[in-house]
């Protein structure tokens, strides 16, 4: 008779708790109001992603950014924890401004919020590096987004830093 297969099972010591306590850590490095930069081409849509924002306890800026110029100075100017950006192809597009935050800003996460997404589009951004794409009507969502995003790079910076 074969005997029943015995498993034991030992916890790794301390491992739950040092991941609550870098939890912690983190969110009371967090505790600051988050900076937000808004890239946009219309004002009524910066508007209400201001709005949702501001609600939420977030510092927002607003500046319009035709060019990678105006938005390096943008940047510069303000500083912010992430930026927010639409997607638009013939334009100045999520993928620009992506490319300019690898180069200028490395540390500061883009979310694309836009009216559609085409599935190649998204997939385009995020392989791009952006953090998130946010439908406009799903703004709500935007603050959860920022927090993770914000987290996330957090943790980046921690691991590599």
């Amino acid at each position: 008779m074969q005997s029943p297969l015995s498993v034991l099972i030992v916890p790794t010591v301390g491992h739950g708790a040092e991941r609550r306590r870098a939890r912690y850590q983190l969110k009371k490095k967090m505790t600051k109001p988050t900076s937000v930069l808004i890239i946009h081409e219309s004002d009524a849509d910066a508007e209400a992603i201001t709005r949702e924002l501001t609600a939420s306890g977030m510092k927002v800026t607003r500046r319009p950014a035709a060019n990678p110029e105006e938005l390096i100075a943008a940047l510069d100017e303000t500083n912010p924890d992430v930026v927010i950006g639409d997607h638009h192809p013939e334009k100045f597009s999520a993928c620009a401004i992506m490319d300019v935050l690898r180069h200028e800003h490395p540390e500061t996460p883009l979310i694309v919020v836009s009216e559609t997404v085409t599935g190649l589009a998204a997939v385009s951004c995020l392989r791009a590096g952006t953090e998130d794409i946010v439908l406009r009507k799903n703004v709500k969502r935007l603050p959860e987004a920022i927090t993770r995003a914000r987290e996330k790079r957090a943790g980046l910076t921690k691991l590599t830093g």
